[in-house]
This record gives structure tokens, C-alpha cells and sequence, in this order.
């Protein structure tokens, strides 16, 4: 092939491409435009709740993507579901952020002291928004921003509460770690080994016995002894005892209630040192 034909192929292949460029650009300047138009025409209060999501999950993506998004659509769900107290749009609402949620509640520096799991603490957060936001206070959320900030808000304390029960709870069971058998090394009368025994004991005796009288049934009985002694998840305690509990979320309603009762118990909490 002569020199001049390698030139005009090389000149060809350099217009293709410039070409094709162009026409790429063309089409992005085309498809943004086209966004914008049909951006501003939209009226998020007019539109059917499947065509919100959709549009509400393309300006999520963009928002991460720090591309420019438009927060009405979801503003909207959000209105229809909290301010109208419209179970579609809430369900639609929790389809769109429980990723979001279970991200925050993953990050929490107290998830590994709650002693739960994500899933049940994502659902909490929602469950606890909707009981703290009746359609009469929805209109102190200014926009989207507003709303998820609260929504943060509900995850961070669902997993804190946990935390500070467990917390309170675990102190009692350490009581339950005092040593079985005598220290080696020698000590006065006033602390040999055959009092400290004694002395442990009687604490784990008195603890255990007080904790026992104040749980209702076997069921709660198990909870405990599953979650505080045998250090096992509700989904092994479900899984090991078939035919007991209805589902996960059950165990944790059982093990919240349990936390709360002792932790009000007056003479648990002298025990374990909390009164004053």
C-alpha cells in the first residue's frame, strides 16, 4: 500500500473517531437536556407512587454519584407516607433506604456492644420513625436533608439503647465470672481463698435467683440463658430450639423486655452498684 494510502486511512480512522466523539457528546449534552425539561415538568404531587420511586432511586444513584439530583421525589414518598400515613409509600420509603440505614447502623461504634444484628436494628429505626412522626408533625421537616437526618437520628438511638441494657445487664453477669477455685497465692485470713469461693458463691446465687424470680416464663428463661450464659444469636436459638419462637424478631422483643424489667429492678441495681 502507497504511503498516500496509510495517510488517508490514518486521516480516515482520525475523523471516525472525532467523529464518534462528537457524537457522543452530542448525545450526553441531548440526554441532559432532555433530564432538565423533563426535571422541571415534573410534579411530584401529581405522580402515581411507582413512577416517585423510580425517579426518587435515579436522583438517589446520582446523589452518590455527586452528580446533580433533584430531592423532590423523595421528599414526596416521604410526605405521603409520614404526613399521610400511606403504607404503600412507606413500604416504597424502606425498599429506597434500608441499604442507607443498615450502612449508618454497620459504621455505629456501639453495634458490637448492642449484642443485636443489623437487619433487626434497620427495621427498629423505621418502626421507630413512624411511631415518633404522626402526620401533625411531618411539616417541621423543611426537605430531604431534614428527613434523613432524623432518620439517622432513630438508627443511632436504636443501637445505643441496646447498648446501655446490655451494658447494665452484662455487669450483672460478670458477677457470674467471680473464680470457682481458690487463688494460689497466699493471703490474709480476712481474704483466703475458702472466703473469696464463698463469697463468689453467694453473689452468683443471689444474682441468678434474683434475675430467675423476675422473668415470666420458660421462654424468657431461654432468651436469657441462650443471649447471657451461652453467648448464642437469636437466629442459633431459633434455629436450635424449632417450634419455640415465631421468628427473630421475637427473640428480640422478649430479650427488650427482659433488659428493661431488670434494669428498673431496684435491688439488681443496688447489686450491681448503679443506685447510689
Amino acid at each position: 500500500m502507497s504511503e498516500l494510502c496509510y495517510d488517508t486511512l490514518r486521516l480516515t480512522t482520525v475523523c471516525a473517531l472525532i467523529d464518534g466523539s462528537s457524537g457522543s457528546d452530542a448525545r450526553d449534552r441531548t440526554a441532559a437536556r432532555s433530564r432538565g425539561a423533563e426535571m422541571r415538568a415534573a410534579e411530584p404531587q401529581q405522580m402515581e407512587l411507582d413512577s416517585l420511586a423510580r425517579f426518587c432511586a435515579e436522583e438517589t444513584e446520582r446523589f452518590f454519584r455527586d452528580r446533580e439530583s433533584d430531592p423532590r421525589f423523595c421528599f414526596e414518598i416521604f410526605r405521603r407516607a409520614l404526613g399521610k400515613g400511606d403504607q404503600r409509600a412507606w413500604d416504597a420509603i424502606y425498599r429506597q433506604y434500608w441499604p442507607l440505614v443498615a450502612g449508618w447502623i454497620a459504621a455505629h461504634p456501639e453495634i458490637t456492644r448492642s449484642g443485636g444484628e443489623i437487619q433487626e436494628y434497620v427495621n427498629r429505626t423505621f418502626e421507630r420513625m413512624w411511631a415518633a412522626v404522626p402526620p401533625s408533625r411531618f411539616h417541621n421537616f423543611r426537605d430531604l436533608r431534614s428527613i434523613l437526618a432524623y432518620l439517622k437520628m432513630c438508627a443511632h438511638s436504636a443501637v445505643v439503647e441496646d447498648a446501655r441494657k446490655a451494658a447494665a445487664f452484662n455487669r450483672m453477669v460478670a458477677l457470674d465470672a467471680l473464680p470457682e477455685e481458690a487463688d494460689p497465692a497466699p493471703a490474709s485470713t480476712a481474704d483466703s481463698p475458702p472466703d473469696r469461693v464463698a463469697f463468689a458463691h453467694e453473689l452468683r446465687e443471689k444474682l441468678w435467683g434474683l434475675v430467675d424470680a423476675r422473668l415470666q416464663d420458660d421462654r424468657e428463661r431461654l432468651v436469657v440463658r441462650c443471649l447471657f450464659e451461652l453467648d448464642l444469636r437469636p437466629k442459633t436459638i431459633l434455629t436450635r430450639y424449632p417450634g419455640v419462637f415465631h421468628d427473630v424478631r421475637e427473640i428480640y422483643r422478649i430479650r427488650q423486655v427482659v433488659l428493661e424489667r431488670l434494669a428498673r429492678d431496684p435491688n439488681l441495681r443496688a447489686l450491681v452498684g448503679e443506685d447510689t
